[in-house]
């Protein structure tokens, strides 16, 4: 085994979104907590023509842009992340942005139910906070030039407290990735349904007709989803598909009829 004792790993994919997309298919990736500390997002990037006839053009910035880039970014790194261990610099927040960053995360907790969202939910808050924390970082730094296209930089935010203004811009900019990670996890949440059909319409076939499944015979022991809601879910979409026929099913004693659902002309017929 190799122990890092400073790990520090920053991560770029540029794929297509197929890709993605099949990486978002996979429990692992995304149960773990992997893939739901990653942001994502598809520019909707497009082949540019070209002209045959114009002069080459130069992509190349122009120094008094980057330089003072690049000034605060080795200042940043040498200041935060090459410090003294054991004397790190601490970054607090102030009270009006500690309650935005609480009310983000008991949003999430009020309404986590455990379906395969979870994961990518719990990180909602994790990933504002650290996009807040780089927000921070280059919001306070003093520049100086001292030559031409030659920059210093003094990186102060140890001094200063993150602000309610940081933390709303940081859920906003988080509130942007995701929107991009829903639509590329589309396919993740339609093999979901999937799975859950084919084990849904198995139970059916290995049961007469006449008694058919129940919502909780989906989520008793989980064979097929977590929770109620996520069956009731399941069989209002299944219903409306076509693949599943409601009735009444009657106690052989006592008691009231319970809604059980059958197969529709073979399922998915």
């Amino acid at each position: 085994p190799l122990h890092l004792t400073a790990p520090c790993m920053a991560v770029l994919f540029v794929a297509t979104p197929d890709k993605v997309q099949e990486l978002f298919r996979t429990p692992r990736l995304t149960s773990g907590g992997l893939l739901p500390r990653f942001l994502v997002c598809d520019p909707g990037a497009r082949p540019v023509p070209l002209d045959a006839d114009a002069a080459a053009m130069n992509y190349t910035l122009a120094g008094d842009v980057s330089q003072p880039y690049e000034a605060a970014i080795f200042a940043a790194i040498n200041r935060y992340r090459f410090c003294d261990a054991d004397d790190p610099d601490e970054i607090d927040v102030t009270p009006a942005a500690r309650r935005l960053i609480v009310e983000d995360w008991n949003r999430f907790c009020k309404v986590s139910n455990g379906t395969e969202d979870l994961p990518f939910e719990a990180r909602h808050t994790e990933n504002a906070i650290r996009l807040a924390l780089v927000l921070h970082v280059y919001r306070h730094v003093e520049m100086k030039q001292s030559g031409e296209a030659t920059y210093n930089a003094r990186m102060c935010a140890h001094e200063n407290r993150v602000d309610e203004q940081t933390i709303g811009d940081a859920l906003r900019i988080r509130d942007w990735f995701t929107l991009h990670q829903e639509e590329l996890r589309t396919p993740q949440r339609a093999r979901a349904d999937d799975d859950a059909w084919d084990k849904a319409e198995a139970m059916l076939r290995d049961r007469a007709a006449t008694f058919g499944i129940t919502a909780r015979d989906l989520y008793n022991g989980r064979r097929v989803c977590r929770d109620a809601a996520a069956a009731e879910r399941l069989l209002t979409l299944w219903v409306s598909e076509g693949r599943l026929i409601s009735f009444e099913r009657k106690p052989e004693g006592a008691g009231r009829p319970t809604t059980a659902y059958r197969l529709a002309r073979g399922g998915r017929d």
